[in-house]
């Protein structure tokens, strides 16, 4: 765990104010589109910048990655007498807990919308009663459901892992690999959800369930692909 946090700290170290600063500008830009009113939809609000957000996010973990490559920074992972797992244990952690930072950030600022816009939503005037609503009604408001958040948790995970693969395999033929591989897969699972919703008429309501169960298929061939991308041997020291 040592060597884990001192490889996050001198390969992140100087982009973690970079990071905070994508989560900030990221709640201020929905907030002030909420008050501009470019919409009365509080959902269309948060779509304006939720996959954006990502995207930037991505985008910063390039420049990160690719500052540290010219540095020789692989190189120098591959010498040191340590696990060869290490390294991607420290990029798979950091990313994982700045991919879990924004989707707070969302949920935190998804939370002060509604506040914010109580008048329009009356059932938001008596908070208790808010946090009193059934499931059914609550899911209409608020992503905050048991299947969404575990499905969330595993986007986060399959979220992680491609974006790692991505930054290891930038500029070979490897990172072309993982696009095809990922993409090919969507493809998979979009046509069996298609031909589930034609053979279950209520498959709406189970529609989470069954991408949580596609997110955990995808579970092993993450862990396949990144062991494939590091197959180097540990050096030992005379």
């Amino acid at each position: 765990m040592k060597e884990i946090r001192l490889f996050i700290e001198n390969t992140s170290a100087p982009y973690v104010n970079k990071i905070i600063f994508l989560y900030v500008d990221i709640f201020l830009v929905q907030v002030a589109l909420c008050f501009i009113g470019i919409t009365e939809d509080i959902n269309a609000i948060m779509l304006l910048a939720f996959y954006p957000s990502f995207l930037l996010l991505f985008l910063i973990h390039r420049k990160r990655y690719k500052t540290f490559m010219s540095e020789g920074g692989l190189t120098r992972v591959r010498l040191l007498p340590i696990r060869k797992s290490t390294f991607l244990y420290s990029e798979l952690l950091f990313q994982f807990m700045t991919y879990l930072g924004l989707l707070c950030t969302h949920f935190l600022t998804w939370t002060a919308l509604y506040f914010l816009m109580a008048d329009k939503q009356p059932f938001l005037s008596n908070t208790f009663l808010f946090f009193q609503l059934s499931q059914a009604t609550a899911t209409t408001y608020m992503p905050f459901t048991s299947a969404v958040i575990l499905l969330d948790l595993l986007k986060l995970i399959t979220l992680t892992c491609i974006s790692t693969l991505l930054l290891i395999g930038m500029e070979t033929y490897k990172g072309l690999q993982t696009v095809l591989l990922y993409v090919g897969l969507l493809i998979i699972f979009l046509f069996i959800k298609l031909i589930l919703a034609q053979m279950m008429p209520d498959f709406q309501a189970i529609e989470d369930w069954y991408a949580v169960a596609a997110m955990l298929l995808l579970l092993p061939i993450h862990a396949i692909q990144l062991k494939a991308f590091f197959m180097w041997k540990r050096r030992v020291m005379k």
